[in-house]
């Protein structure tokens, strides 16, 4: 058997995406593990010297798919397709057709987002008989991507078609999983699972040394990611005022650093509202010194996106899970809350500051616990892997209806 993967990110890209399905694909059952990414030829070189075991083909955007990623971002409300990697995708299931001959037992594996990945599996649905269609995210009921009513329901029909073509649809969350059902019809059910994402082996044993017997008696808390539309350092401004005004003495401790990108509108208002408020912009930094802030951190912490309900399981989670230290999370009900209560990290709502300004409070005072190992190691890559791979064979076995193929929808869109 072998696998065909379709993963617009990969490493050595930097994006969550990427490690996220890299450390799935180490497990690959299959006699032959083909990945069809976009990188460039020294990203290609320098993977291949670490992970020789995968066969990497780079589909490198052209012209048009850097101007339409131009466009994306000033009109992505408006384009009747899902995102910029639109015209990538139709090169790579060209490049398939064109280089391998497909049989029974390969099985098509399509990574989204970006969502685009899964038009790859329906224009070569004729002549794959397996096919598993991966969602991280929500699609077209996205509620953090506003998108013109028509290109919603363009995506809607498009999402409709992978959900009804492919043999499975796997999903990082149960929350995801019954917010598909829900618009889409319960008959999907059979076809549907969820795995989390997950965090390597090496790195879950738990760390002794703390930044406190660094740093003299301060409270060192990091959030390490990015801060972009809805996830903001509001919250954290105004606790910190909060703290500020009422325990000063607790304020003194505090040493709140942001490590990683920072939009511009955010880093205004941290530039106009934080001064004076002991919280620090880093920046973006490599994986190497992400790591080390994490490791030598006391707290760190989570920011979600402000909302009512969000089904979203943001990675960076899973990825402080590695170094067993206590968590704060702002985060909405839905997936990351209860995750976080399951493992026992300490859980805020965005709009609740006084509370946080209390848990801050607390933890100068005594620092909170790590989340529960035995919780954690469920999200391990070896064990979530198996599962996952589990899922795909099982959904290689499956016999197939005549209606479950071809790629007519796209045709009848002109895509």
């Amino acid at each position: 058997m072998r696998v065909f993967v379709v993963s617009w990110a990969f490493p050595p890209r930097t994006e969550p995406r990427a490690s996220q399905v890299e450390r799935l694909l180490a497990f690959s059952p299959g006699s032959e593990t083909h990945v069809f990414c976009c990188l460039t030829d020294s990203e290609v070189s320098r993977y291949r010297q670490t992970s020789p075991q995968a066969f990497i083909h780079n589909i490198e955007r052209t012209r048009i798919d850097r101007l339409l990623e131009v466009f994306a971002r000033v009109g992505s409300r408006i384009m009747p397709f899902p995102d910029a990697q639109f015209f990538w995708s139709k090169r790579v299931a060209r490049f398939i057709q064109a280089r391998f001959e497909v049989i029974d037992d390969d099985v098509l594996v399509t990574f989204g987002s970006p969502m685009s990945d899964h038009l790859v599996g329906l224009r070569l649905r004729p002549i794959f008989h397996n096919w598993v269609a991966h969602f991280s995210d929500p699609w077209s009921m996205n509620p953090f991507r506003k998108m013109w009513w028509p290109v919603r329901a363009v995506n809607r029909r498009i999402e409709s078609a992978v959900l009804t073509k492919a043999d499975r649809a796997f999903f990082t969350s149960p929350e995801t999983v019954e917010l598909t059902l829900s618009k889409f019809g319960f008959e999907y059910r059979e076809k549907f699972d969820y795995f989390p994402h997950t965090f390597p082996q090496y790195l879950s044993e738990p760390k002794t040394e703390t930044a406190q017997q660094r740093h003299d008696d301060f409270v060192i808390i990091r959030y390490v990611g990015s801060l972009y539309g809805r996830r903001g350092p509001d919250p954290l401004i105004k606790a910190l005022r909060q703290i500020r005004r009422l325990s000063p003495v607790s304020f003194s401790r505090l040493r709140i650093q942001v490590i990683g990108p920072v939009s511009i509108r955010h880093r205004m208002t941290l530039r106009l509202f934080s001064r004076g408020l002991g919280l620090e912009v880093v920046g973006p930094v490599d994986q190497n010194a992400a790591a080390t802030f994490m490791r030598t951190a006391d707290i760190l912490l989570s920011i979600d996106a402000d909302s009512e309900m969000s089904p979203f399981f943001p990675s960076k989670l899973v990825e402080y899970f590695s170094f067993q230290k206590p968590i704060v999370a702002i985060v909405p009900a839905g997936t990351s809350e209860r995750i976080c209560r399951e493992v026992g990290a300490l859980t805020v709502r965005p709009r609740d500051y006084h509370r946080l300004a209390d848990v801050l409070v607390g933890s100068c005072e005594s620092l909170p616990s790590p989340p529960s190992k035995v919780e954690t190691d469920r999200y391990l890559t070896k064990t979530v892997a198996k599962r996952f791979w589990d899922g795909v064979l099982g959904a290689a076995s499956v016999p197939l209806s005549p209606e479950s193929h071809g790629s007519d929808l796209l045709e009848d869109k002109g895509l």
